[in-house]
């Protein structure tokens, strides 16, 4: 993924191929966001279903497949100031049907989920 997609439901392509686990980078916004969906899709037309919680940036929560990737001491107000506490970016793993090529990723229908990059392996 080249940009930042705040989720929507949106599918976004994945490189095909088998790998072992999907790696996104993101966090939740406006609050922890719970239970959360986040689908792979393969190309043979089934799916890996996961139900995911992100923490909201300003603090983990420890939810499962989580972990601090980042962590930013502050972040710009849209006045122009600066909110001078940690706020992070969050590494969730995604365990992966490795005999079978993926082919997309759905991202949760949740403008409050905020997913920075993808990473497969």
């Amino acid at each position: 993924m080249n940009n930042v997609v705040y989720g929507t439901g949106k599918t976004v392509p994945l490189t095909a191929g088998k790998f072992k686990k999907l790696y996104l980078l993101g966090t939740g916004v406006q609050g922890p966001q719970d239970a959360q969906k986040v689908v792979v899709t393969y190309t043979d037309g089934t799916t890996s279903k996961f139900t995911q919680s992100f923490s909201d940036w300003s603090g983990a929560q420890g939810n499962a497949r989580e972990s601090a990737a980042l962590t930013m001491a502050y972040r710009n107000n849209c006045d122009g100031t600066k909110d001078e506490q940690n706020f992070y970016l969050f590494e969730y793993t995604f365990p992966l049907n490795s005999a079978k090529t993926v082919q997309s990723l759905t991202l949760p229908d949740n403008r409050n989920v905020v997913a920075t990059s993808a990473t497969l392996k």
